[in-house]
């Protein structure tokens, strides 16, 4: 008498070898901009309120203010506490943040938990140096397992994904 409220999600073992499963052409991707782009973690060691900046980010990718500021702090707050890091992308010839990150972990698991790119980069790949940077962290404090969220394989009564999504499985699948 239930409804299956299950879903297939995009996770992946964190290991040495990981980087080596990345599809070719994403490999290509990241060592084109990875000069071009700065690129930094973080985390309660580093941590000061960013909320604004996120938040500012994150109504540019999405076009319109969905949330209140109170919200983007209260994510981040998990940062400060030590529960997560935040992976930034800061456009070097001009210092301003195109890509935010936020991913959250416990124990030996991570996910991720909000992101927001700069539409205007979207030709730079900033999504792929993230999560590049992302897994050359994770293998760093020892986090073995990550997920990057629902896989849009195809629709069922509960999810019916849009094009949109079918591309970002895609590109989490890469």
């Amino acid at each position: 008498r239930y409804v299956d409220q299950s879903f297939y999600s995009h996770a992946i073992n964190v290991t040495g070898e990981t980087h080596s499963y990345v599809r070719k052409r994403y490999k290509r991707y990241e060592k084109k901009n990875w000069d071009k782009l700065e690129i930094r973690i973080i985390d309660q060691k580093n941590y000061s309120d960013i909320s604004k900046e996120y938040m500012s980010l994150h109504v540019k990718d999405s076009g319109k203010i969905h949330r209140p500021i109170e919200t983007f702090q209260a994510q981040l707050e998990l940062i400060n506490q030590g529960e997560g890091f935040v992976v930034q992308v800061i456009d070097k010839t001009i210092g301003v943040f195109v890509g935010m990150l936020i991913v959250l972990y416990n124990k030996n698991s991570a996910y991720d938990w909000s992101v927001a790119v700069d539409p205007d980069y979207k030709n730079e790949y900033v999504s792929h140096l993230m999560k590049w940077k992302t897994i050359q962290h994770l293998q760093e404090i020892g986090i073995k397992y990550y997920e990057l969220g629902l896989a849009s394989i195809v629709p069922s009564y509960l999810i019916q994904p849009n094009d949109k999504k079918y591309g970002i499985s895609h590109f989490k699948d890469g």
